[in-house]
């Protein structure tokens, strides 16, 4: 037939060729894009009450589900919910992060905190200053008696504290001689201080001898800096 008909392979060839030119033009028929597939994520989440979720499409085109949750179990939900939908099971990007949410305190907590807070605040601001010393001396004078009562005020207001004596000396004079020195002049605060009231297990000592100099007057390397912990 084709052999009398020539014309009726070229219409032959000509249909084929206009199917398969069909067939390429809607290869992408049926698909959705992944705009379509992020709304529909959107709607999965709205629908199961999921809020504070962000669904965006990447730069290579996948659904990525990011924002925070207060567990792992909320986290494993979204998951199954965006794996239950069709054609997203395991193409999706998850970067919701858990953050588990501050435990609640009761009030008397807080008022406990508060004050913590507070008397932190007053003892540090109080013991500011270091305590100075003449030369070669581990007394206390009048300057430093003054300075150490603010101090004792301020941890009258608090439930629990501790105060850290760290002595130095300055650098004249033998090194094992201002190292005993250093020693002496906290072990002088701590005295002072317990004998004010404060409890002796609250307060440590320790002596750096000439070791810590701040490099300007002596006076000033002549001290005990006061810490203060919780």
């Amino acid at each position: 037939m084709s052999s009398k008909h020539p014309g009726f392979r070229s219409l032959l060839t000509l249909a084929t060729l206009v199917v398969l030119a069909l067939g390429a033009s809607c290869s992408g028929c049926g698909q959705e894009t992944p705009e379509q597939q992020a709304e529909r994520v959107r709607a999965e989440l709205s629908a199961n009450g999921v809020s504070g979720i962000n669904v965006t499409v990447g730069d290579d085109g996948r659904v990525t589900v990011s924002g925070t949750v207060d567990s792992d179990e909320e986290r494993a939900r979204i998951a199954g919910l965006v794996d239950g939908l069709d054609g997203l099971a395991g193409t999706w990007v998850n970067r919701i992060s858990v953050v588990p949410p501050e435990p609640e305190i009761t009030e008397e907590e807080r008022l406990a905190q508060e004050r913590a807070a507070a008397c932190r605040s007053a003892l540090t601001s109080a013991s500011s200053t270091n305590v100075l010393f003449a030369t070669s001396r581990a007394t206390l004078d009048r300057d430093a008696r003054t300075l150490l009562d603010g101090v004792v005020a301020a941890a009258g207001s608090c439930d629990a504290y501790s105060l850290a004596l760290a002595g130095h000396a300055d650098p004249r004079g033998e090194e094992a001689y201002n190292q005993g020195l250093s020693e002496r002049r906290a072990e002088s605060v701590k005295r002072y201080l317990v004998g004010e009231g404060l409890s002796e297990e609250a307060i440590s000592t320790s002596g750096y001898g000439e070791s810590r100099s701040l490099g300007g007057s002596l006076e000033a390397d002549r001290r005990v800096e006061i810490g203060v912990g919780g």
